[in-house]
């Protein structure tokens, strides 16, 4: 729980510093001539930052009920959902990172392949 805590506020400060960038506009009211590569690279790491806080919040639920209900039967289940979960975490973590490519014009909006 406090690793998502931690993450929690990084992510925070992250949205913070994006609304300092411009953020806080209807995203079909801004012209492409006026994205920000600052704006855009916070908002990746933002994304990256929110994935990594609920992937550690839904552990913690999970490690909760492994600690309430110790019954052997359930430990099985308990095992697939937490693969599930760090998996399903892990794969929209590198949803975001990966989005573009090259990982660069994700924030460049005129780099090219």
């Amino acid at each position: 729980m406090l690793v998502a805590l931690v993450l929690w506020l990084a992510t925070l400060s992250m949205f913070q510093y994006s609304i300092s960038c411009g953020m806080g506009k209807h995203l079909w009211d801004v012209r492409m001539t006026e994205y920000s590569p600052a704006f855009l690279q916070a908002w990746t790491i933002a994304a990256v930052f929110y994935s990594a806080t609920m992937m550690f919040i839904k552990l913690s639920i999970l490690f909760l009920y492994r600690r309430v209900f110790a019954i052997e039967e359930f430990m099985f289940r308990w095992w697939i959902v937490v693969a599930f979960t760090v998996g399903y975490s892990i794969a929209g973590i590198c949803c975001s990172i990966f989005a573009c490519t090259p990982i660069v014009s994700a924030w460049y909006v005129s780099a090219s392949q």
